[in-house]
């Protein structure tokens, strides 16, 4: 059985990036993003397996003008039990003031492989309209 922090984090991870709103605001630089949901597609996955799984999704990819970036939130540990979890490879802790911080994505071009990593939980936005998989 995962560590209970792993799970709460996941969940707390997802409520507040991808439902709390009826936008979604992602803060890239100098710029803002404001993602209107209707137009956001998010795809879930565990993997509990201690090895990396390729993920194909079949009519995602199909016209390579619809979909540049897939914005990836990977929770993953050294184990199912681990009391560290990571977002990205960052350890993920609350603030001093017992917030969560910033919550930055991992940015995945459509000409990479889309994979996760042993024991992790993953999100991955996909900011379009245009995917043949998700209509």
């Amino acid at each position: 059985m995962p560590n209970s922090e792993y799970l709460e984090y996941s969940a707390l991870l997802h409520w507040l990036t991808f439902l709390a709103s009826s936008k979604i605001t992602q803060n890239i630089g100098s710029e803002t993003l404001n993602w209107d949901t209707q137009y956001v597609y998010n795809i879930f996955g565990v993997n509990l397996d201690n090895s990396t799984v390729n993920v194909r999704i079949d009519g995602l990819f199909e016209d390579e003008d619809s979909v540049e970036t897939i914005y990836a939130y990977e929770l993953t540990s050294d184990s199912l039990h681990s009391k560290t979890v990571y977002l990205n490879e960052e350890p993920l802790n609350l603030t001093e003031d017992y917030d969560l911080p910033e919550l930055l994505p991992k940015y995945v071009s459509t000409g990479s492989p889309v994979t996760m990593p042993p024991y992790s939980i993953v999100f991955w936005v996909i900011p379009t309209t245009d995917v043949s998989a998700c209509l």
